[in-house]
C-alpha cells in the first residue's frame, strides 16, 4: 500500500519535464526487522509549503489521531485541484504507524528535490 500511495502522489504531484518524463526514484530495503522505503521526486518549489503543512498536520500523532484526521477529510470529500482529497500522505503515515520523515532540496528557482524516508515494521 506504501509504495503504491507513494509511486500514485509522484504520478499526481511530481513534476513532469516538456517531454512528459518524470524524474524519481523508489527504493525498497531491509533492516534488521523493518523495512525502509526511499522516494524522492522532483516537485515544483510552489507546491513545498502545502507538502509540509499536509505532514506537519499529523507529525507527531499517534494513528488513532491520524485515522480520526482521515476520517474527516473522506466525510468532507473535498477534492484538491488534481482530484485527490490529499489522502496520499495520511495513508502512507498510518500504514508506516507514522515513522515518516521527508526533507526538501531546492534544486534552483523551478525545482525542489522532495525525499519521503519511510520505515514500516516487518513483522
Amino acid at each position: 500500500t506504501i509504495v503504491v500511495e507513494s509511486l500514485q502522489n509522484v504520478q499526481i504531484h511530481g513534476w513532469m519535464d516538456e517531454g512528459g518524463k518524470r524524474a524519481y526514484f523508489i527504493i525498497i530495503g531491509k533492516e534488521k526487522e523493518d523495512y525502509k522505503i526511499w522516494v524522492a521526486n522532483l516537485a515544483e518549489n510552489r507546491i513545498v509549503e502545502k507538502i509540509k503543512s499536509s505532514f506537519d498536520r499529523f507529525k507527531g500523532l499517534k494513528s488513532n489521531a491520524i485515522r480520526k484526521i482521515y476520517l474527516n477529510s473522506i466525510s468532507v470529500g473535498k477534492l484538491t485541484e488534481k482530484g485527490g482529497a490529499g489522502l496520499g500522505l495520511m495513508t502512507i503515515a498510518l500504514k508506516a504507524d507514522n515513522n515518516v520523515n521527508f526533507d526538501f532540496e531546492k534544486i534552483n528557482d523551478q525545482l525542489t528535490l522532495f525525499n519521503l524516508h519511510i520505515k514500516v515494521c516487518a513483522n
